[in-house]
C-alpha cells in the first residue's frame, strides 16, 4: 500500500539527516528587526527607515535559500503585522513592497508561504497581510512636478519602484485568482514605460539651464545626443543606470504574472543611453573609481562628484546588470554587442564579468544605506533572481491553488521516529511540510524533519509526479504516552489536511 514505508526507506532517510547542514541565513544578523522600527507616536513613523528597507532586504534573501525560508516566512509575516497602513502610502515605499511580495511568492516554491491551519486570509496569515497590503499602497511622489527637465524631477525613481512593486504585486494575485490582476499587470507596464518616456536626453556641447532635454530619440539612435540621468539639477549616471536594476526586477514580476515586457526600440535605446552614460564616467582601474567629473547644466561645472552624498559612495561594482543586457532571447531587455559609450570594451559589465563583486556592502549593519536593501535591489534581484527566472513556470514561484495536501501518517516508532508521506499535487516536484501534534497540541517546529526523494511509485502517481514526498520526524521522549497526529501544510491558500494515521501512532 503507499502508506506504508520500507525499511528501506528508513535507511536512507536516516542516511539523508546525517548529512543535513542548514545554512546561515541573514535574517539571523545582529540588527535585524522583526517589527517596524518606528512607533505610531513617532512623528516621523510614516517615513519609515533605511532599517525597514534593509529589514525586507533580508527578508528577501532568506526567502530565495530553502534552509532559510521557514526564518523568512516567519519573520517577514511578524514584520507585517507590525507595519502600519501609513509605511505603504509614503515616497519611494514601492521598493519595499516588491521586496516583500517577491519574497511571499518565492515561498511558495518552499512550502512555507502558508503556515497557518485557520482560513488563510486570517491577519495571522501571509496572505492575510499581503492582501492588506495590497489594498493599503498608494503611489506617492517623491520628487513632486515629474517631466520638467529644468528641475531634473523626471521621476524615474518613483516610476521604478512603483513598476517593481505593481509587478509582484501582480505575480501574487494571479495565484490567488485575483480577477483584478490585469489591471495590476497594466500599472506596472505603465510605469516601465513611464521611466523610459522621462529619460532626459541632452543634444550639444553646451547646456541651456531651461532647456537641458533638447535632445530627441533620433538623436539618441544616431549618436548625436546622449542620454543624460538629471537628478535634482545635476547629473547622476547611477540615477539612471542603477535605477535599471528595478526595471529589471519589475520585468521578473511581469513574467512570474503571466505576463511580460517586451522593450521597444526606443527604450532599449535609451537603456543603453544610460549605460554609455555610465561608462562614461568610470575609471577602468583597479579600484573601479567613477570620478567627480559630473555636470551640473545650470553652472556648467564638471567638479561635482557623480551622484553621491558621501562616503563609500555608489560604485560600478554594485550593479550586475550584465546579463540583463546581454539578454538573448527576442522580447527581453536590451541587448549590447560588445560595448557603447566612450569606455574601452568591458569597463562596464558589456560582458557581464567584470564586476564580480562589490566590497562596500555592510550587510551586517541594519543602519547602513548600504546594506540589504539596496543590495537586494541592485544585486540580488537584478542578478540571481533574474538569472534564474526561466525556472518560473515549473517550480519557482508560489504554485496556483487547484488542489488540497494529502497523505498519511504511518506510525511513531518506539524510538519516536515518525513517519509517513505527503505531498500537494499543485506542487508535486516539491516537499510539502508537516505539522505534529500531541494529544492535539502542536509540537514545535522539527528543523530535522527531512524529505527523501525515495518515494514509491504510487504515492508519486497519487501526488501528481515528483519523487520527495517521504518524510520523518523526531517526536521527543517528552511526549511518551500522547497520541501524535499530523497536518500537511498547503502550498497555497488553503488549510492545512489532517494525515490519517495508520498504525500505532501513539509516542
Amino acid at each position: 500500500m503507499s502508506h506504508r514505508l520500507t525499511v528501506h526507506v528508513v535507511a536512507i532517510l536516516l542516511l539523508v539527516a546525517g548529512a543535513q547542514q542548514l545554512a546561515a541565513c541573514e535574517t539571523d544578523s545582529a540588527g535585524f528587526s522583526q517589527t517596524y522600527r518606528l512607533p505610531p507616536n513617532d512623528p516621523n513613523y510614516l517615513l519609515g527607515n533605511i532599517g525597514d528597507l534593509n529589514d525586507w532586504g533580508a527578508i528577501s534573501m532568506d526567502s530565495n535559500v530553502s534552509d532559510c525560508a521557514k526564518k523568512a516566512h516567519d519573520r517577514l509575516l511578524q514584520k507585517l503585522r507590525t507595519t502600519p497602513d501609513g509605511y505603504f502610502q509614503t515616497s519611494l515605499v514601492g521598493y519595499s513592497i516588491a521586496l516583500i511580495f517577491s519574497a511571499g511568492v518565492r515561498l511558495g516554491s518552499f512550502g512555507w508561504f502558508n503556515t497557518a491551519t485557520d482560513p488563510v486570509y486570517s491577519t495571522d496569515t501571509l496572505a492575510g497581510q499581503l492582501d492588506r497590503v495590497k489594498n493599503a499602497y498608494l503611489e506617492v511622489s517623491h520628487a513632486g512636478g515629474c517631466g520638467d527637465g529644468f528641475h531634473g524631477n523626471s521621476c524615474m525613481d518613483d516610476y521604478a519602484g512603483e513598476a517593481a512593486a505593481w509587478s509582484w504585486i501582480a505575480a501574487f494575485q494571479l495565484k490567488e485568482g485575483d480577477s483584478n490582476t490585469g489591471t495590476t499587470i497594466a500599472k506596472a507596464q505603465a510605469r516601465i514605460a513611464s521611466f523610459f518616456n522621462n529619460v532626459c536626453i541632452h543634444k550639444g556641447a553646451t547646456f541651456d539651464p531651461n532647456n537641458v532635454c533638447n535632445g530627441s530619440y533620433t538623436d539618441l539612435a544616431n549618436g548625436q545626443a546622449e542620454a543624460f540621468p538629471y537628478e535634482h539639477g545635476f547629473e547622476s549616471p547611477h540615477y539612471g543606470f542603477g535605477l535599471l536594476t528595478s526595471i529589471a526586477h519589475a520585468t521578473i514580476g511581469l513574467e512570474a504574472a503571466g505576463s511580460g515586457y517586451v522593450l521597444s526600440d526606443e527604450e532599449k535605446t535609451k537603456a543603453r543611453g544610460l549605460m554609455s552614460n555610465l561608462q562614461s564616467h568610470v575609471s577602468n582601474g583597479s579600484t573601479w573609481n567613477v570620478p567627480d567629473d559630473c555636470r551640473n547644466p545650470s553652472t556648467g561645472s564638471t567638479t561635482m562628484r557623480c551622484g553621491d552624498f558621501g562616503p563609500p559612495g555608489y560604485d560600478p561594482r554594485m550593479y550586475r546588470l550584465g546579463h540583463f543586457f546581454l539578454a538573448p532571447a527576442p522580447g527581453q531587455p536590451p541587448w549590447v554587442s560588445g560595448h557603447v559609450g566612450n569606455a574601452p570594451a568591458g569597463a562596464y559589465q558589456s560582458d557581464g564579468n567584470c564586476c564580480a563583486s562589490y566590497p562596500g556592502w555592510e550587510l551586517s549593519n541594519f543602519d547602513s544605506q548600504w546594506g540589504y536593501g539596496r543590495y537586494a535591489t541592485y544585486y540580488d534581484q537584478a542578478f540571481t533572481w533574474y538569472i534564474s527566472r526561466g525556472d518560473q513556470y515549473s517550480d519557482r514561484y508560489l504554485p496556483f491553488d487547484n488542489n488540497p495536501a494529502k497523505g498519511y501518517l504511518d506510525t511513531v516508532q518506539d524510538d519516536g521516529w515518525a513517519h509517513g508521506w505527503a505531498c500537494d499535487p499543485d506542487a508535486p516536484n516539491s516537499f510539502v511540510k508537516v505539522d505534529l501534534y500531541a494529544n492535539g497540541v502542536k509540537i514545535p517546529d522539527d528543523a530535522d524533519q527531512y524529505a527523501t526523494s525515495s518515494s514509491e511509485a504510487e504515492v508519486n502517481s497519487r501526488c501528481g509526479g515528483g519523487t520527495a514526498h517521504r518524510w520523518y520526524s523526531q517526536v521527543s521522549s517528552s511526549y511518551l504516552g500522547q497520541t501524535i497526529t499530523a497536518k500537511a501544510r498547503d502550498y497555497t491558500f488553503r488549510p492545512s489536511v489532517s494525515l490519517p494515521c495508520v498504525t500505532e501512532c501513539v509516542r
